[in-house]
């Protein structure tokens, strides 16, 4: 039976019967308002009409009027009530039925198996049958009143509250079920937990209003721990037959896998090698994974053999780490080489011990020797890259690289430079929407659908975007590049030869001038050559042309009866045989300098040897002479002879060496009989005074002069030796000038102590080792500081520096005093023999001093300024 059937019913005539009461309750008043309208006297007013025949019949007509109407509501009245009584016996019957249902619906509330609630719609419960006080270990006075989350455990509260509020959405007819965790009470102190199905729908009013919610609740623990154990059992055997089926593929897989794969267990012991694994290998590996049996050698990358402890596999067995892209070197047995990247991990079980380890290698051979040919080509493309920019970049042409759109990819420098934007700018533009021109623009669309390679010379174009620039000129290719017959794109390359052209232009003004001066040149040339020839073959002087290996090419007669060699002998023989060997042996590094370019001509003085044997002394100037097309480079060599010149200056200079040694005897006689008397007069009163026996002070002071004066007088005598020595070359050795420097200072000391003359020694660190005679260079330097200490006889600065040259190379020595100068008249002779600004010199020490520079192909110069100092410069070749 419907128990919502009969309340609802009864709800619509109890409505139904109010309706009816308030009919009847407006016909009952408005019955009585006609009833007392009818009983009423009816009297005018004091602003009707007086009486008379016409108010009498309108008075009788309103009266008719209301006797219609009452008896209309009497007889409603009437039908109305017996209505009522109709429905009122009805309501009656309806309402013992209702009450017969209401009863039979309460008893099956409270014999139902399940539980049954109903709450407001909050879930605060209003009514709950027997089963429900039972399911939940309540009474009903305990659960009435109570929210039925109480009974919900505090994990399921949420889930709770969003199942009651999807069921206050739902329609009468529709519910929501789920499953939560409840409590029940079972004692004062001690609540179980069971697991209950719940069915939730809400109570409608007749007007559709919601007014609580109905509950079905359900004990599900039993059935659900027998499903979860049978579906536990089921999934227990679906697992165990997924795990055969697992092996046999995880097997499978594992010998079919493109990598080795070694699998061991918690002792280290090896359970398994995969097939790969073997191939890769060479064997199968076997054993414990600290001593393993196998067939090969493990080495790192860099070739050094690879410890057991380090492999993948055991540091993850026994430290527990897991490995990734470790690359090992494999030797075999059969000598072939493997390159493996491998990696190893433990595996672990729920508690976190490790059970087992996998290590898993892949044979990289390949891909390592295809790593090294990509990188060979990768640098090789990359060489063609830089060489390609290097090209692109040095190249006075304007280039560019088009897309088959004609966007620009690359251009180099001179391109963006002549089309005035960045690199960066033209990068991606498209050609014509910067410079656009229709004819260009057909013939690079031509290039590209023929692939034929267009090619114009002196192509007049505009720059719109410069128009100051006017009309220019170009030579420019447009050529496509292809790939496998495809085009890929087109290089334009462009040269300007706006010049050029404007050039030519000029050239052709002045040709007609040119071919009217040929003519006169020509005959002018004629009249030179023969001039040449004129003076060639009549020259006094002795001439050759030789080639760049300095060998004659032709000569002159005066040259072939110099040497006395006809000119079929000449012709060939290289120009340095003919000379003397001991001349200096830098003319040919200066022949070298003549033919690179690098001078126009030297000269030199020496000595030839004729056919004959006899020899001559010549002045030979060498020059240089270029063919018009610069292949090849010639010398012209003038050979003047002047033996009986220098045989006349030989004479005269023996003859001056002759007044020289006059002059020299007479000097030396006078500057030695000077301390030769006064080593007379000391020592004739040093023997006086040592027969009188006198003071003996006196004696060793007069003996002290006479020692001086002796020494001076040897100074003098070695002056003169050293005045003609010469240097030889077997003398030179490298030497390290800043060493001689403080050498020679050692020497001075005394000296510089004795005069309070304070030393500043600047030497440079990068000095190279000079050739040098020690002995003479020290005597030059003990000269240029003796001479400064005598400029400073009341005490001053000596300061002295060194430094390396380049051009040419070698190394200057710079002494600097602050004495009293030399006088600008004095400078020019300085270095003259004999003469001196010193009271008590010979005039020798300079002249000497530079003649040893001199044989060391070095220089000495002098700077001074009266009152304030001089400084001598030493430069030394290399």
């Amino acid at each position: 039976m419907d128990a919502n059937k009969h309340p609802t019913a009864q709800t619509e005539r109890k409505a139904h019967l109010e309706a009816l009461l308030r009919q009847l309750s407006e016909a009952e008043r408005a019955l009585q308002a006609l009833r007392s309208v009818a009983g009423a006297p009816v009297s005018p007013s004091a602003h009707e009409t007086p009486p008379g025949a016409r108010q009498a019949e309108t008075g009788r007509q309103w009266g008719q009027e209301v006797r219609e109407t009452a008896t209309s509501a009497i007889a409603a009245l009437q039908a109305a009530q017996e209505t009522l009584r109709q429905q009122s016996k009805d309501l009656i019957t309806d309402h013992n039925d209702l009450e017969t249902v209401q009863q039979q619906c309460q008893e099956l509330f409270e014999s139902a198996f399940h539980g049954y609630l109903v709450t407001d719609l909050n879930g605060v419960i209003q009514q709950a049958n027997q089963a429900a006080n039972t399911l939940l270990g309540a009474s009903v006075a305990t659960l009435g009143g109570h929210p039925l989350t109480h009974y919900v455990i505090a994990d399921d509260q949420d889930d709770f509250h969003r199942r009651l509020e999807q069921a206050r959405m739902k329609s009468p007819h529709d519910s929501v079920q789920w499953e939560t965790h409840m409590t029940r009470r079972i004692s004062d102190i001690e609540d179980v937990t069971f697991r209950a199905a719940i069915t939730l729908s809400p109570i409608h009013d007749r007007t559709g209003a919601q007014i609580g919610l109905r509950w079905l609740l359900r004990d599900i623990s039993s059935s659900t721990r027998v499903e979860e154990r049978e579906q536990f059992l089921f999934e227990a055997r679906a697992a165990a037959s997924e795990a055969q089926v697992a092996n046999r593929l995880l097997r499978t897989l594992l010998d079919t896998m493109p990598v080795g794969i070694i699998v061991c267990d918690a002792g280290g012991a090896v359970l398994m090698t995969n097939a790969p694994g073997q191939e890769i290998l060479g064997s199968n590996v076997a054993g414990d994974m600290r001593d393993p049996r196998r067939s090969y050698t493990p080495y790192r990358p860099d070739g050094a053999f690879f410890p057991q402890e380090e492999m993948p596999l055991v540091r993850a067995m026994t430290r527990g780490e897991t490995t990734e892209s470790s690359e090992i070197l494999i030797r075999r047995e059969d000598g072939s080489t493997r390159a493996l990247l491998a990696k190893a991990a433990p595996v672990r079980d729920s508690a976190g011990q490790i059970v087992s380890g996998v290590a898993v290698f892949q044979d990289i051979t390949s891909r390592r020797q295809a790593e090294e040919e990509i990188r060979r080509l990768v640098e090789s493309v990359e060489r063609e890259r830089t060489l390609l920019e290097t090209i692109m970049e040095n190249t006075h042409a304007h280039l560019a690289y088009l897309d088959t759109d004609f966007n620009f990819v690359m251009v180099n420098s001179a391109y963006a430079e002549g089309a005035g934007y960045s690199k960066d700018a033209l990068v991606g533009q498209n050609h014509f929407a910067l410079f656009p021109n229709a004819e260009n623009q057909a013939i690079f669309e031509r290039v590209r659908e023929t692939g034929a390679l267009a090619k114009f010379q002196a192509r007049p174009f505009r720059f719109e975007n410069r128009p100051q620039r006017g009309d220019t000129y170009w030579d420019w290719t447009l050529a496509p590049v292809k790939e496998n017959s495809v085009l890929q794109g087109l290089v334009l390359s462009l040269v300007d030869v706006t010049e050029m052209v404007h050039a030519q232009q000029v050239l052709r003004d002045y040709a007609e001038k040119l071919e009217q001066q040929v003519e006169r040149r020509t005959n002018a040339l004629r009249t030179s050559h023969a001039r040449f020839q004129a003076i060639f073959q009549d020259s006094a002087i002795g001439i050759a042309l030789i080639d760049d290996q300095g060998c004659i090419v032709t000569s002159n007669p005066a040259l072939q009866e110099i040497l006395g060699y006809p000119e079929d002998e000449l012709a060939g023989i290289p120009l340095a045989r003919l000379t003397q060997s001991e001349r200096d042996t830098n003319d040919m590094d200066l022949y070298c300098e003549l033919i690179a370019g690098k001078r126009d001509h030297y000269q030199w003085e020496g000595q030839y040897t004729r056919k004959d044997g006899a020899e001559i002394y010549a002045n030979t100037t060498v020059s240089l002479a270029s063919r018009q097309d610069q292949e090849a480079r010639f010398a012209v060599v003038m050979v003047e002879d002047i033996t009986e010149r220098k045989q006349a200056q030989i004479a005269l200079m023996q003859s001056e060496k002759l007044a020289l040694t006059g002059r020299l005897a007479a000097t030396l006689a006078h500057e030695i009989n000077n301390p030769l008397q006064s080593v007379i007069g000391f020592m004739s009163l040093a023997w006086e005074l040592l027969e009188e026996d006198a003071d003996p002070e006196m004696t060793n002071q007069y003996l002290q002069i006479a020692i001086e004066e002796v020494k001076r007088a040897a100074s003098i005598v070695t002056q003169m030796r050293d005045l003609n020595r010469k240097t030889a070359p077997s003398e030179r050795q490298p030497e390290d000038v800043n060493a001689l420097v403080e050498r020679t200072l050692t020497l001075c000391q005394r000296k510089l102590e004795k005069q309070e003359v304070a030393l500043t020694w600047q030497p440079s660190g990068e000095l190279p080792t000079v050739p040098m005679s020690r002995d003479r260079i020290q005597q030059v330097f003990l000269n240029l500081m003796f001479n400064a200490l005598d400029a400073m006889p009341d005490g001053g600065t000596l300061h002295i520096s060194t430094a390396p040259t380049s051009a040419p190379q070698g190394v200057w020595i710079r002494f600097t005093d602050t004495g009293t100068g030399i006088p600008a008249g004095e400078i020019p002779h300085l270095f003259e023999p004999f003469h001196t600004t010193k009271e008590t010199g010979v005039g020798l020490g300079l002249y000497v001093s530079q003649t040893i520079i001199g044989e060391h192909k070095g220089e000495i110069t002098v700077e001074s300024v009266e009152g304030k100092g001089a400084t001598f410069t030493v430069w030394l070749p290399v």
